[in-house]
């Protein structure tokens, strides 16, 4: 979709792009129907919504369009993706793994409050959102009746979860999985849990997360704000990681591989998967373009140097 007649500036362009954007598109390659519809003006930190491009070069964008996109299921990968399939099933699992539980055992009481607290402080509403960033957008674990492109404020999606040496990394190379670190924003999906089993539901995935209680966030959609719970990293807590580089964690994302599979998949899945809802993280696309390059260069092992990790609890 181009707006070349929209005017040179920010609000020219999302004026112009405002009546241009309702539309039906057809695509014969399998995406039945797509049906766009601009739901408001929105200020955004940051412009990371595709396919439409503001000219935001990661500025503040005053008159970004904020645009929910209803899809089909989707089956093909963004386009200009460097991590393919390919490339990350070069990262093979060459050591062992302790088994399940190996380790620190979160005691089920944890998760029985947990789900308690959440369930008795719901919204008026009544109703169970969780906020999607990450993996939970492509393995869900649990039963989701509604999904919701959606936004929120205060959070970012970040590599700042570890060190995973067991889920999808090992002792030798551990993983580092996305978590929500403070500031900025964050573009993902709320996912409305089946009232039915919802406790049971909830119980799922809260046993997927570290121990770490989730909070109650805003979610802005097009059909209107939900309060959702969303799995936050604490500062305070061990798994918190932080002070790594772009390079640092590229070359951990490009190592590691655990019982479910390596860095690289999950990377890749989660980049597919917000391009599916409309979403361009840069941040993400640049960190697989790292990735990328890494596995492009290395012998097909995975094993491009060990690096000796701080010895961090294990989730």
């Amino acid at each position: 979709m181009a707006f070349a007649n929209a005017g040179n500036s920010r609000h020219d362009l999302a004026r112009g792009a405002v009546a241009a954007l309702e539309c039906i598109v057809h695509d014969k390659g399998g995406l039945d129907r797509m049906h766009c519809t601009v739901s408001r003006l929105q200020a955004f930190d940051r412009c990371d919504l595709t396919p439409l491009d503001l000219g935001c070069q990661g500025k503040t964008a005053q008159n970004a369009l904020a645009i929910d996109m209803y899809r089909a299921p989707a089956t093909r990968a963004p386009e200009l993706l460097r991590l393919t399939a390919e490339l990350v099933a070069k990262v093979e699992l060459t050591v062992a793994i302790p088994p399940p539980g190996n380790g620190r055992q979160t005691p089920d009481s944890y998760y029985e409050e947990t789900a308690e607290n959440i369930m008795a402080s719901l919204p008026p509403s009544g109703e169970l959102w969780i906020f999607a960033f990450g993996s939970l957008l492509w393995k869900p674990g649990a039963e989701f009746g509604e999904r919701r492109s959606g936004r929120i404020h205060g959070w970012h999606r970040a590599f700042c979860l570890g060190w995973d040496r067991g889920v999808r990394g090992n002792p030798e190379n551990p993983g580092l999985m996305l978590s929500l670190d403070r500031g900025g924003q964050c573009a993902g999906a709320a996912l409305r849990v089946h009232a039915e089993g919802a406790k049971d539901n909830l119980l799922a995935v809260l046993r997927r997360e570290p121990p770490i209680p989730p909070r109650w966030v805003k979610v802005v959609t097009a059909e209107g704000p939900v309060q959702a719970i969303a799995f936050v990293n604490d500062r305070n807590s061990h798994f918190y990681i932080s002070g790594l580089s772009h390079a640092e964690i590229a070359d951990v994302l490009s190592k590691a591989h655990g019982r479910n599979g390596s860095m690289a998949e999950y990377l890749h899945n989660t980049v597919v998967h917000l391009e599916t809802l409309g979403i361009h993280d840069r941040h993400l696309r640049y960190m697989e373009h790292l990735v990328a390059e890494r596995l492009g260069a290395n012998d097909g092992s995975g094993r491009q140097g060990a690096r000796q990790w701080p010895s961090l609890t294990r989730f």
